[in-house]
């Protein structure tokens, strides 16, 4: 036994000390995987020396001689602090990601390539003006340059076992049509509404959005959708997550005149999908004559929110309808297609998607007039439908070639707002509203992008490909977008709700997001005669909930079963809707109004119930007011009105939540339910690297608060889209602006600035800008250029 044991314990020490070996070699690596950041550093590709100064959250004010070494500078930044994100987003916009992810990812892949997003950004770089095409290329030298002084690349890249090919400019570019991919995606609601038509018939779809007046149209289409369900039914089961985000976002601004300082105020708080590490990243950009601070979106090589010395600038989703579903024709072999002028053959393709641990697979493209068939997407969807039809995508961002990227590229140095009107002229896609504040005491928002302008269609619904009365008309005039420049209410706000109205309106799109959020911002405005950033943050992170405001009486109204109800429902009459993260209320109400949704229109739409699902509080209230019809469970006999399926959701909620929650009503926590999930985008599935590479707090706000905090229907109530960034800009200064984003600089988990600005944006904290500068330490780094004859010091 001595002897056994001896040999036991030795094994077990030389195990050990492989396992502390082998940790510690990783550990290692880990450590030499974080960049450079003081010192210097000499390379090729900047004209001058550039220096860059990080503060004491990792943010870098990059200064240069010239505005194109400072964009070089900002892709060597970018390449420092986001490497791996940067290749992800690039992968993701040219459909490789199944080459290190696996069949996982082939969907995602041919939605990209059949929609040719890296093939339309390699034509928007080289439609581009010679001057952007100057700084482009100047940001891609400048990842390049960081990517060849890492000698040990991030983590991910050793997790994957990859080593990045050299950057090119459309690598760049194409994360613009990927994120406007994201914020437009009617054509999905185009679908869902087709086949709700086929299941619902035309009076009760008319219903579902009350917004628009579809009753007339859609009876006449009816026949037509039922006979094609099964192939709207097959694109839709192919579907690929992405594209799925949608767009929101708050933006408001007010003149001088409503001002303490006098200068005119902005803020805005762009609503995107939360993770660890955020999509946003900060800088501050000098050169003679130019100087722009603000939040970048790594890989596109431009300030996108921010300002400059005389103007500030937010964005808001429009909701603008750039995106309409052809039903194509096809001939019996796949490859003509039906026009008004007869037959005509398809534009065709064939690509192949390399898949990681598999064979790779063979995509056959295939594009009508209109746009790209996504019905291949379900290579069976044609085949299914019976009589050889297809599902053509038309977009407006598919037609011609994209200059947002110009545009922002000259936002960043307009001095006023004809030059930055002028600017948005050139903005293309996704559609926006831009908001603008200025040194004068002058604000605006401006719709900018391309829509359509349609033929017979309104855009609701899918439209015959072969009746020339559905085609597109071209597209809407700058001058017809609405613009409102210094209102005499001196302030201007949108919360992704309607932009104008009337005619205009009405071609812009036909649904628009609720204005609850809109109605609380303007509320809190107008309480105040005089504004300062301390208000307009405060207004940041309001959390009371307009949707508990509109459907309270409903709520109230509800029978309590027994003693323990009615003490809640008499805490509920005593809240105001705050959705605190430290509260049982806002946990009983959305617990309850979640219920309330599967009991009105679940039993209706069934197996589409999943895919409509949402707040829905248009829908919710009109149910409510004038179409309690809804109230009735079809699938009983008993006939149920809108007060008992109100008490039966609330009694449905409370037994869910003492079963989960727990007896005691007053432990009940919102924030405990409604944690926001910062998670990495891949790993953070996995339970040891996820906690690594990710935070999930307890967070306030909901689902229609100022301070959003949005969740997956499908998986209630964990926050997973919110304002990632936001932005204050005080313009009675040259400078001053307020930032903070959701996670930190760096996408490093072992840099102190992985997630040190988490925390501060969390509790309602900033990092200010152009006064006086962060506490803490400053490092500085030298970029000196290879070339002596290019040598020039920057002090």
């Amino acid at each position: 036994m001595g002897l056994f044991l001896r040999l036991s314990l030795r094994l077990l020490s030389g195990l050990f000390e492989i396992l502390a070996g082998t940790v510690t070699a990783i550990a290692l690596l880990l450590l030499l995987s974080l960049p450079r950041l003081e010192g210097e550093i000499t390379l090729a590709g900047p004209q001058r020396e550039i220096t860059i100064e990080r503060d004491a959250f990792g943010v870098p004010t990059i200064r240069a001689a010239s505005e194109v070494d400072a964009y070089f500078g900002l892709g060597f930044v970018h390449g420092q602090d986001r490497l791996w994100q940067m290749e992800f987003h690039r992968r993701l916009g040219r459909g490789r990601l199944a080459e290190i992810l696996g069949p996982a990812a082939l969907p995602s892949d041919r939605l990209v390539r059949i929609l040719g997003l890296y093939r339309r950004a390699e034509r928007d770089f080289a439609a581009l003006d010679p001057a952007s095409r100057e700084r482009i290329e100047a940001y891609v030298a400048g990842i390049d340059a960081a990517l060849s002084k890492r000698a040990v690349l991030p983590p991910e890249f050793l997790i994957f076992g990859l080593r990045p090919e050299p950057w090119r400019p459309a690598d760049s570019l194409v994360w613009a049509r990927v994120m406007a991919l994201d914020l437009e995606n009617d054509w999905r609601a185009e679908l869902l509404r087709a086949r709700l038509l086929a299941a619902l018939g035309p009076e009760r779809y008319a219903d579902l959005w009350p917004a628009a007046e579809t009753g007339r149209a859609a009876a006449s289409r009816w026949p037509e959708f039922a006979r094609a369900a099964p192939l709207l039914r097959a694109v839709a089961a192919a579907l690929p997550e992405l594209g799925k985000g949608g767009g929101a976002s708050n933006g408001w601004a007010v003149t001088g005149a409503r001002s303490r300082s006098g200068g005119a105020l902005l803020a805005n708080d762009p609503h995107l999908r939360l993770q660890m590490p955020g999509l946003w990243y900060l800088v501050r950009l000098e050169a003679p004559g130019f100087a722009v601070t603000g939040a970048t979106l790594p890989p596109l090589g431009l300030v996108v929110v921010g300002r400059n010395r005389n103007i500030a600038w937010g964005f808001t989703a429009t909701g603008a309808d750039t995106q309409d579903l052809f039903l194509e024709e096809l001939d019996a072999e796949g490859g003509r297609y039906r026009t008004p002028a007869g037959w005509a053959p398809l534009l065709q393709r064939r690509e192949t998607i390399a898949v990681r641990g598999r064979p790779p697979v063979d995509l056959e493209i295939r594009e009508s007039r209109h746009g790209p068939l996504i019905s291949d997407l379900a290579p069976t969807a044609a085949e299914l439908a019976g009589k050889g039809r297809a599902l053509a995508l038309a977009w407006s961002a598919l037609r011609g070639d994209s200059r947002t990227v110009a545009a922002g590229l000259a936002l960043a140095r307009a001095g006023n707002w004809e030059e930055a009107r002028a600017a948005l002229e050139l903005f293309d896609s996704p559609v926006q509203n831009f908001l603008y504040a200025d040194r004068d005491g002058r604000i605006a928002l401006r719709v900018a992008g391309r829509v359509p302008r349609r033929g017979r269609g309104d855009g609701t619904l899918p439209v015959p490909g072969w009746d020339a009365a559905n085609d597109w008309r071209g597209f809407l005039s700058f001058e017809e977008l609405p613009e409102i420049l210094d209102p005499p209410s001196g302030r201007l706000v949108n919360a992704n709700d309607r932009v104008g109205d009337g005619p205009t309106s009405a071609a812009l799109a036909r649904f628009w997001a609720a204005p609850l959020r809109a109605e609380r911002i303007r509320e809190l405005l107008d309480a105040r005669p005089q504004l300062d950033p301390a208000a307009m943050a405060r207004i940041q992170l309001d959390v009371r909930s307009g949707l508990f405001t509109r459907f309270r009486d409903w709520l109230l109204a509800a029978s309590p079963g027994d003693a323990y109800e009615r003490r809640l429902l008499a805490a509920l009459a005593d809240w105001d809707g705050t959705m605190d993260a430290d509260r049982p209320e806002p946990l009983l109400f959305a617990s309850w109004y979640r219920l309330l949704a599967e009991q009105v229109y679940g039993d209706e739409l069934g197996e589409l119930f999943a895919a409509y699902r949402d707040i829905r509080p248009e829908f919710m209230w009109r149910v409510r007011s004038r179409r309690t019809v809804w109230c009735d469970d079809v699938r009983t006999r008993v006939r149920e009105d809108c007060a008992a399926v109100g008490s039966r959701a609330f009694g449905a909620a409370v037994a869910a939540l003492r079963a989960t929650a727990g007896e005691d009503w007053r432990s009940w926590r919102w924030g405990t339910a409604h944690p926001a999930r910062l998670t990495h985008p891949l790993l953070g599935a996995q339970p040891l690297l996820g906690r690594l590479f990710g935070w999930t707090p307890s967070s306030p706000g909901g689902a229609a608060t100022v301070n959003l905090g949005r969740w997956s229907p499908a998986r209630p109530f964990a926050s997973i889209h919110g304002p990632g960034l936001r932005m204050i800009a005080d313009l009675s200064s040259a400078e001053e602006i307020l930032l903070v984003t959701a996670g930190g600089q760096s996408e490093h988990p072992l840099s102190p600035h992985y997630d040190d600005l988490a925390r501060r944006w969390l509790t309602g904290g900033y990092l200010r800008f152009g006064g006086s500068a962060p506490d803490g330490p400053r490092r500085l780094l030298r970029l000196r250029p290879a070339s002596p004859d290019n040598y020039e010091l920057i002090p």
